[in-house]
């Protein structure tokens, strides 16, 4: 839990920092009203603001990256063990397609299917989920092709207008050795959480030998409603 002390004491500085920034830029401001004229008071106020705005947005990403990053320590801390599968790939495009998912593409290197599907966990403002699998065939994760099929589904779903802020996306290939190095590449997950929306990544090796899939999970520790969401999703389809 090392490295969740040292991100927490970044947060705190970042966050006492920015809070200083304020501090100051107020107590300038306050003091142009009485010891300056007042149109030059006017622009001291004028470009105090326009500071306040780009410091704003840098220390809101700085902070927003630290907790994301927080999150996958968590997890990776309380991680849980392999889950039971029976289902090869071809298993899986049956029962995805059972579940209301669509085919997307299908090539040498792996199928993606997709669901939209209504945000019922977002009580207000609500708006739609894009839930993509990909079911790889080679001996990687992450595929370049995946991302052009992505954003092609934002594009189609944005000219239906169905506007997606929350991106969940399960990626799933066989392993006959569960080594060192495909440890590693289980554990290169993601969950991003900020105002624009949610994107979580998760992938899963599915060791044929054990009948175990094996991803980088946790039930112990929920960094949100929408991480128990996916993690919920890959365990009905498994």
């Amino acid at each position: 839990m090392d490295d969740l002390k040292k991100i927490n004491r970044r947060f705190l500085t970042n966050l006492f920092l920015f809070i200083g920034i304020i501090i100051v830029a107020v107590v300038v401001g306050i003091l142009s009203f009485f010891f300056i004229p007042q149109d030059i008071a006017y622009l001291i106020w004028f470009i105090l603001l326009v500071v306040l705005m780009i410091i704003s947005g840098i220390f809101r990403g700085r902070l927003d990256e630290l907790t994301n990053f927080s999150y996958i320590i968590r997890i990776r801390a309380n991680a849980g063990p392999p889950l039971h599968t029976a289902k090869n790939l071809k298993d899986l495009e049956r029962v995805l397609q059972n579940n209301g998912y669509e085919m997307k593409g299908n090539s040498k290197n792996y199928v993606l299917f997709y669901r939209v599907t209504k945000d019922d966990i977002k009580r207000i403002f609500k708006r739609f989920m894009l839930e993509v699998v990909v079911l790889s065939k080679t001996n990687a994760f992450f595929i370049e092709d995946v991302d052009k099929d992505i954003d092609s589904l934002h594009a189609e779903l944005h000219k239906q207008k169905k506007k997606t802020d929350k991106l969940f996306v399960t990626q799933i290939r066989e392993i006959s050795d569960l080594t060192d190095e495909v440890k590693e590449q289980i554990k290169e997950i993601a969950f991003v959480r900020s105002q624009r929306g949610v994107v979580s990544i998760i992938n899963v090796g599915i060791h044929t030998p054990s009948r175990k899939a094996v991803m980088m999970y946790t039930d112990t520790y929920r960094p949100s409603l929408y991480y128990e969401f996916h993690v919920n999703q890959i365990k009905k389809i498994l």
